[in-house]
């Protein structure tokens, strides 16, 4: 999962209590301690590390993480950022005098994801190839690797439609004038096997007819030609449109004009003729 995009980041106080599904930077890439804090205090020792994933999570809407910054706390958040704020598995803050902000995409509204998170130490002079730094934490420089989104394909859109069951050839009736028989209510007037018998002529072959079951479609047996008359436009070198007359109100009132006195008068004789 080296190429996959990272979904989710958290700190953990302990290493060994790293979520499940997430994963521990441990060491920098020099192989010194990725300990984000780097203090002393009381002789009791304080540790940070940083935990990453790339499970899915389509319940959160498939974000992927784009962008990681450390700024200072007096700072105020950039705006589509969140700050980790607590360590994960204590609750104390992550860092001291800074704070660590994310941005996490949805996986359909970006092109490219951070694949990658490199944690070095500022005293070496290498540095990963092809990464971008984002800054210093406590003496560990971090840098992050991007790559391309992977878009999910829905489960549903792979799933074969399921393919109809045949539907078993009758026999058909002896005599083309005898109409079916009606066992109920809900049974057609027609014969369905006559219609169908006849159209299978026109659109299946002789060896399609020799199959034991087949299937009916819903638009078999109907022809697909142009009108006749639109074909007999096709072979015309030139055609005019013809000119629609303007008419106005007036003309058409005078052409079209009906006064309903016929219905109105009808409509008062039948009142009169129901009324007591």
């Amino acid at each position: 999962m080296t190429d996959y995009p990272i979904t989710g980041i958290c700190i953990v106080a302990d290493k060994n209590r790293c979520p499940d599904g997430y994963t521990v930077i441990e060491t920098t890439t020099d192989n010194q301690d990725a300990d984000l804090w780097k203090d002393k205090f009381l002789k009791k020792k304080i540790t940070r590390y940083m935990c990453y994933t790339k499970d899915l999570k389509p319940l959160a809407g498939d974000k992927v993480l784009v962008d990681v910054m450390v700024i200072k706390e007096n700072e105020s958040i950039p705006s589509g950022y969140t700050c980790i704020q607590n360590t994960y598995d204590t609750s104390e803050p992550v860092l001291k005098k800074k704070l660590l902000v994310i941005q996490l995409f949805n996986r359909k509204a970006t092109e490219k994801a951070i694949t990658e998170i490199y944690l070095t130490s500022s005293k070496t002079k290498t540095k990963p190839v092809e990464v971008s730094a984002r800054g210093d934490i406590n003496g560990i420089n971090m840098f992050l690797r991007m790559g391309p989104v992977m878009q999910l394909i829905p489960i549903a859109s792979v799933r074969k439609a399921p393919v109809p069951a045949p539907r078993q050839n009758v026999n058909q009736p002896q005599s083309s004038t005898e109409l079916p028989q009606q066992s109920g209510p809900t049974q057609l007037p027609y014969s369905w096997d006559k219609a169908r018998s006849s159209r299978q002529s026109t659109l299946r072959t002789s060896q399609s007819l020799n199959l034991e079951t087949d299937i009916l479609s819903a638009i078999e047996g109907v022809p697909f030609q142009i009108d006749p008359t639109l074909q007999a436009i096709t072979t015309i070198s030139t055609f005019d449109v013809p000119r629609i007359p303007y008419k106005s109100e007036m003309e058409i009132n005078d052409q079209f004009y009906y006064d309903f006195n016929f219905e109105a008068q009808t409509k008062q004789r039948l009142t009169m003729c129901d009324s007591p």
